[in-house]
């Protein structure tokens, strides 16, 4: 089976969760019968993705990836002139690569991420329904999510051209959509221009359970301490809920830290200011980005991995990537009861699960882990199983090459 895969960004040169989704994704179907060439659309984020990938090369036998133009995208004023205004001159000549590339080596599929630039990408390459290969997509937020986060006229003007190019330019040619959870799958059904055969197929969140399976503890990350890793917002990923429960324990617990690493922008000023606010500065630790290979030593030395995510619209639909890392470690969880991690992890058996939003239950949560050691490894072990069972990246690969195959064999 030979598939194209196209994506904005080059996610083995990157280290956050959309870029951990598509890794285990496309190296788990190359552990099956899958000859797969990963195609770039965007350029590079870095100079050194530049220097490390050059233009293309084999990431392993099964894998061919190809930047098919070498933008720059890594520095302010290129970056902001690629994306705004020279975007769809890469596209018309990407397009015309990548219909070459197709009829070249006829592919059984073609599988999209949902970025803006791969879906203009192949919107101008197929301006009809004239796809030879079957399309994919995986979803799993959704497509609006980030229309808040807009704060001037351009991105918003960005964000309705990526609806319009997802809702009449992608669905209309899918075959196969892979969705995280069902409350989206739900939401993209009711998208018009689908085909009447389009086919919705659940994927739980993925975490590549090998990476965790050698133990191995970092000095840089002595302990005890709690450990929070992620990115994205101060708030909408509740940040300033930890914070804050962790100042109602801490007293308690006089040589325990918190550390946070994660990429927070312009919100680590808000962070500081809390840790200011909490009297917390010598005891909350932030330690910024961390590279690939520190992040597993780094979670398996905590006391206790903790998502306070609160109740939002993007916790209810999509699923937290973070949490597959979490209970791959089998260290134990402390979970936020929002979206469907209910559905997956029981209180006091796989996790420690409490309401979003409220401080003291969290507290609560850290206190149990924190004085019943016996009990709570315990329950780290089953949290790993539960991630061995739903969310292992082998697992959901033989579902999806089941699927493929199927699919290719029927067609």
């Amino acid at each position: 089976m030979k598939v194209i895969v196209l994506n904005s960004f080059n996610v083995f040169s990157e280290n956050n969760a959309t870029s951990n989704r598509w890794r285990t994704l496309i190296e788990g179907l190359a552990s099956h019968e899958v000859q797969i060439l990963y195609l770039i659309t965007s350029g590079y984020k870095s100079a050194y993705e530049k220097l490390t990938f050059g233009k293309g090369g084999y990431l392993n036998t099964k894998i061919q990836y190809m930047y098919l133009t070498c933008q720059n995208r890594y520095n302010y004023i290129p970056a902001r002139i690629n994306n705004y205004l020279i975007n769809s001159i890469y596209a018309w000549a990407n397009s015309i690569t990548l219909r070459k590339i197709v009829k070249s080596i006829a592919p059984d599929y073609i599988l999209i991420s949902p970025t803006f630039d791969a879906i203009l990408t192949f919107s101008k390459t197929y301006t009809r329904n004239e796809v030879s290969a079957q399309v994919v997509t995986e979803l799993n937020e959704y497509n609006d999510i980030w229309d808040i986060h807009a704060t001037n006229k351009i991105q918003k003007w960005r964000n309705r051209k990526y609806n319009t190019l997802l809702r009449k330019k992608l669905f209309p040619k899918l075959d196969i959509c892979l969705v995280m959870t069902d409350v989206l799958i739900k939401h993209y059904r009711k998208f018009q221009y689908c085909k009447e055969s389009l086919i919705f197929f659940k994927v739980p969140m993925t975490v590549d359970l090998k990476r965790f399976d050698t133990f191995s503890i970092n000095t840089k990350f002595e302990g005890p301490y709690i450990a929070y890793c992620g990115s994205g917002g101060f708030y909408t990923n509740g940040l300033d809920i930890l914070i804050r429960s962790f100042s109602l324990i801490s007293e308690d617990f006089p040589n325990l830290r918190l550390l946070i690493a994660a990429f927070w922008g312009q919100d680590g000023d808000r962070m500081l200011e809390l840790i200011n606010e909490t009297k917390l500065n010598k005891k909350v630790v932030y330690l910024g980005v961390l590279g690939r290979d520190e992040i597993p030593p780094f979670l398996q030395g905590a006391e206790a991995l903790v998502l306070p995510r609160p109740e939002s619209r993007q916790a209810s639909g999509g699923f937290p990537t973070k949490l597959g890392e979490y209970l791959a470690t089998g260290r134990p969880v402390c979970a936020s009861r929002v979206g469907e991690i209910p559905n997956y992890l029981i209180d006091g058996i796989s996790a420690y699960l409490h309401e979003p939003g409220n401080i003291f239950d969290l507290a609560d949560s850290l206190k149990r882990v924190l004085n019943n050691k016996e009990e709570s490894l315990k329950i780290g072990l089953n949290g790993r199983s539960v991630a061995q069972h739903h969310f292992n990246m082998e697992v959901q690969a033989d579902r999806i090459f089941d699927l493929l195959k199927k699919r290719s064999i029927t067609d």
